[in-house]
């Protein structure tokens, strides 16, 4: 008699559900941020392509379920060559059937200057409502008739996930509209996409480095004071400051979901960013996120600790194990750097750097912070 004659109904059943949970295993999946292609669409269209294309050919091997631009899609959003460059790079990724999000930057504005004019016809013309109409995945947008602000939802291995795309530097009407969205969908987790938020620095950009917007709009940090009140947001992408090229952080909202905040933008590297991209794994099984920087155009992978790192998914310790809080101190007046302010949350006090910054090591939970 074979060995599968002398197993019991039961048994066999047991066999087949075993296996049918590993199926049904938790599958790791890819989300691929374009960091500012602007110079790429303006002068090295061949570099913006090879990025695309390389996505279209690695979709099912590193299961690709969306890809995010952060903004400066362009260089003048009312330049038709440079546009028509950025459209056929996209249009792969619309043949290879790849979900994307395009947020807009300050150089997709119409002149690449929102602060003297929000004309948006270029970027609405090749990257706006029209363009995602019939993508199951695109559900709304903000103002009407215009992707400034819009989001999308999709289901990864059995769960939804949320993508909201924001203006560069929202203003209160657009992150009125953002609160919207993310309490209507609190059972899925949120990914906030956005230009300007995080600096090369690893800290969150503040009122002194918005210049080129009305004071009216929200900074970084002024945007985190918003988003962090929703239990469901869970990263954070940026790109626009250049002079570095990937920083990266993590704070904990207020109902103890943690937050991974990215910024990356290689836009002043040669060839328009060498093809620079980032790689969000997504691991559930191990509660981590990896990230790698990859250039389809050099075929290298960036090493660095700042480019090539992991991260906790969800927060590992919610209610146990040490945290820090990290700012930076300006005069307000000047902008500059405050040095040797006495900066104190709880028990816990340090006395700021030369460049204004410090860090406190606290327990987990709430504090006001204060500075003098």
């Amino acid at each position: 008699m074979s060995p599968l004659r002398r197993l019991c109904p039961l048994c066999l059943l047991f066999v087949f559900l075993l296996g049918l949970s590993q199926v049904l295993k938790a599958q790791d999946f890819s989300i691929i941020v374009l960091p500012d292609t602007q110079n790429e669409a303006q002068f090295f269209p061949q570099v913006m392509n090879s990025q695309t294309n390389w996505i279209a050919q690695n979709k099912d091997a590193l299961n690709i379920q969306m890809v995010l631009g952060v903004g400066d899609i362009v260089n003048d959003g009312a330049q038709t060559a440079q546009q028509q460059n950025a459209d056929a790079a996209i249009r792969v990724l619309d043949n290879a059937g790849v979900p994307y999000m395009l947020a807009i930057g300050n150089h997709d504005y119409d002149g690449a200057n929102p602060k003297v004019s929000r004309s948006v016809t270029g970027f609405n013309q090749w990257f706006g409502p029209a363009r995602y109409a019939g993508k199951a995945y695109y559900k709304g947008n903000f103002p009407s008739g215009s992707n400034e602000n819009f989001y999308g939802i999709l289901t990864i291995d059995g769960k939804q996930y949320l993508f909201l795309a924001l203006e560069y530097r929202p203003r209160n009407a657009a992150l009125d509209w953002a609160d919207s969205i993310l309490s209507a969908n609190p059972d899925k987790e949120a990914i906030v996409v956005t230009h300007s938020y995080l600096r090369t620095t690893g800290l969150r950009e503040d009122t002194c480095d918005t210049q080129d917007m009305p004071a009216g709009n929200a900074n970084g940090q002024q945007l985190w004071q918003r988003l962090r009140e929703h239990p469901n947001v869970i990263m954070m992408l940026n790109g626009h400051f250049t002079g570095g090229s990937v920083s990266h952080r993590q704070d904990v909202g207020d109902n103890g979901n943690l937050v991974n905040q990215i910024f990356a933008d290689f836009q002043s590297f040669p060839n328009g960013g060498d093809g620079w991209l980032e790689i969000l794994t997504f691991h559930s099984d191990s509660n981590t996120i990896s990230v790698q920087t990859y250039s389809p155009f050099l075929d290298q992978y960036m090493t660095g600790a700042s480019q090539q790192f992991t991260v906790p998914y969800h927060n590992p310790n919610p209610n146990t194990g040490s945290s820090t809080i990290s700012g930076k101190v300006r005069n307000q007046s000047t902008c500059g750097a405050a040095a040797g302010v006495t900066v104190t949350a709880g028990s816990a006090s340090t006395v700021t750097a030369s460049d204004g910054t410090y860090t406190l090591s606290v327990p987990p939970g709430g504090y006001s912070v204060s500075a003098s």
